[in-house]
């Protein structure tokens, strides 16, 4: 922008508006590990799997 029209960057948006999208995009992901060890605890504490497996198809008996 100021190559071609001349206009700082301080004088736009721009700089606040891409600190909040990383600060959203940081606290996104920690908010999914905080999420994944809620989950693992509860599964572990209560002595369960968090899936079961029902059956298998054409998996054969190479395990």
């Amino acid at each position: 922008m100021k190559i071609v029209e001349g206009i700082s960057m301080i004088l736009t948006p721009m700089p606040v508006l891409s600190a909040m999208l990383f600060l959203l995009a940081v606290m996104t992901i920690l908010l999914g590990i905080l999420a994944e060890i809620l989950v693992r605890t509860y599964f572990e504490s209560q002595g369960r799997h968090a899936y079961h497996v029902r059956g298998t198809i054409n998996m054969g008996e190479k395990i």
